[in-house]
């Protein structure tokens, strides 16, 4: 009945027991794991709300050395060297149209003086559409990282992935009442945390612990309980 009205055909899932099922449950910590958790994305293209306007980003994943380089990177060290390298080619860009402005024309004193000294302004005017280029992308990668973190901070990620990663690390093995502790106080707290996150956390703790069944309806009330609560408010 169910299938004939939703136009659909029935679908069987079947699980093998051996599959690891919380790394793709677990909150992350990289920059483009998190980009992918947090962000409205399709192929590659990053959707987000700036000073309420809607705007896209297209990350390049083979031509963009930035990304590149920092998408496995924990989230904070992507932050610090995205600041860094927007900085130094910024600096290198201002050097660069100082030269070219105190030179006036540097086509024509490189071909009336084509000495040591103009030889090095040309080739550092012609490095300019790179630096510019590479510019571009690092503050594009500015507004994505501050979008990203917007949505961490809202949603308290980092608490959630520090309380997985003790579950399925064993911080909590011999210590399993506080686990089932620290999880109540998580999906109790109505201002971080979406009813997603929620659900995850709530998924990797049944599957990571050897959680009775008493112990995950009392985390389960306490999540519909946040969740009761949460619509009300929000009506």
């Amino acid at each position: 009945g169910g299938a004939e009205s939703g136009g659909g055909r029935p679908l069987l899932v079947l699980i093998d027991r051996n599959s690891d099922l919380v790394t793709p449950l677990h909150h992350t910590s990289t920059y483009q794991a998190l980009v992918d958790d947090v962000l409205d994305h399709k192929a590659n293209r990053i959707t987000v709300i700036e000073g309420g306007t809607k705007k896209t980003y297209d990350l390049d994943p083979d031509g963009d050395p930035f990304f590149t380089g920092y998408k496995f990177s924990p989230f904070p060290e992507a932050i610090e060297a995205n600041g860094r390298e927007l900085a130094d080619v910024t600096r290198r860009v201002g050097e660069v149209k100082s030269k070219a402005q105190a030179n006036g024309n540097v086509p024509d004193a490189v071909t009336a003086h084509p000495d040591a000294g103009t030889s090095d302004l040309a080739s550092a005017v012609d490095s300019l559409p790179a630096l510019l280029q590479r510019k571009k992308q690092l503050e594009m990668h500015t507004c994505v990282l501050q979008a990203a973190m917007t949505q961490v901070a809202q949603r308290d990620v980092p608490l959630y992935f520090e309380f997985e990663h003790e579950l399925v690390t064993g911080h909590y093995k011999n210590d399993p009442a506080a686990a089932k502790q620290q999880l109540l106080d998580l999906v109790s707290h109505t201002g971080g945390g979406s009813a997603a996150d929620k659900l995850r956390a709530t998924a990797v703790y049944c599957l990571a612990t050897r959680a009775s069944g008493a112990d995950v309806d009392d985390i389960l009330t306490a999540l519909t309980d946040a969740y009761e609560a949460a619509a009300t408010a929000a009506a």
